[in-house]
């Protein structure tokens, strides 16, 4: 008989699981005792047409990797902005749109995965995400790049590819540390239609050459 996923959350809650992986039914909900999980530093919940967290997964302060992929997500609980542990997290393959304002207190943060989701825009606050070095927006409906990406200064890894950009903001020159940067099919001019994995910097200065 296959464990449900109470039971699983009440055996990792007794003996201080770390790492938890619930496999829930589509239109099956997270249950709100998943708060009890205190110790957990692992959560994975992918590939199971969820459609809504509880606020208690802001009681999970010591989270370090968040995998919620794949599911059918639109928003998140402000409640987000509580782990402050977090370095890891995947929304790739859901229906957001863009983000809650709570996403810049995760300041921990260094490898997110917003692909494949109808993103239009994300908030000031992602600006706030001090620590981030990875970060893949591809596939998605961004017609601009938005300026918050453009304060993150310590990105080293940044994937634009398959959105509807037209144009670049002079602020992309910010991203120093950047090593690799995909804006391939969108649509800019053909000489950005590329993965650059060698020398970003110079791409983009030719971008802003041409554009003057």
């Amino acid at each position: 008989m296959p464990r449900s996923v109470e039971h699983d959350i009440k055996q990792a809650r007794i003996e201080g699981w770390i790492k938890l992986e619930l496999r829930l039914k589509s239109g099956m909900l997270v249950p709100v005792e998943i708060g009890q999980l205190t110790q957990l530093e692992t959560l994975v919940i992918h590939f199971s047409g969820l459609d809504a967290l509880p606020a208690e997964i802001g009681r999970l302060t010591a989270l370090k990797i968040l995998n919620l992929q794949e599911n059918h997500l639109s928003s998140l609980p402000s409640e987000i902005g509580n782990l402050s542990e977090l370095n890891y997290l995947t929304l790739r393959g859901n229906h957001f749109l863009t983000l809650p304002p709570e996403i810049g207190k995760l300041t921990r943060l260094r490898r997110l995965y917003l692909d494949h989701n109808p993103l239009t825009s994300l908030p000031p606050e992602f600006g706030q995400l001090a620590a981030l070095e990875w970060l893949d927006v591809s596939w998605c409906d961004l017609k601009t790049v938005p300026l918050s990406i453009t304060q993150l200064t310590g990105l080293k890894s940044l994937d634009l590819s398959c959105n509807k950009l037209r144009a670049l903001p002079p602020e992309m020159r910010r991203l120093t540390a950047l090593n690799r940067l995909d804006l391939s099919l969108n649509r800019l001019p053909a000489a950005m239609d590329t993965c650059n994995i060698r020398d970003p910097h110079t791409q983009l200065n030719t971008y802003f050459e041409l554009e003057k």
